[in-house]
């Protein structure tokens, strides 16, 4: 499984590379345990590939993602500023 781009600015896509045909559940949680997505798609064998928008505060968090068969694949996620939050403000460089 892939998440990029990686530091994110809250619109990321997820590849994943499953030989199970069928749902999957794709949660997103803070460092403290808290549920800040969650989103169920269906998947066909081998790569799968979806893009997502996480709305949540700058910070880091994990992103699973489980299949029917219960089988979990998790990834370190980085959220920086949303590109809504960057309008409108002037970005040191």
């Amino acid at each position: 499984m892939s998440v990029f781009p990686n530091p994110s600015n809250g619109s990321i896509t997820l590849n994943l590379n499953s030989s199970v045909n069928g749902a999957v559940d794709i949660q997103v949680f803070d460092l403290l345990g808290k549920s800040v997505f969650l989103h169920s798609s269906q998947t066909t064998a081998f790569n799968f590939q979806e893009t997502l928008e996480i709305n949540a505060e700058p910070g880091t968090y994990l992103v699973r993602v489980i299949d029917e068969l219960g089988n979990q694949q998790t990834k370190k996620l980085v959220i920086k500023s949303h590109t809504s939050q960057l309008l409108g403000k002037s970005i040191p460089f």
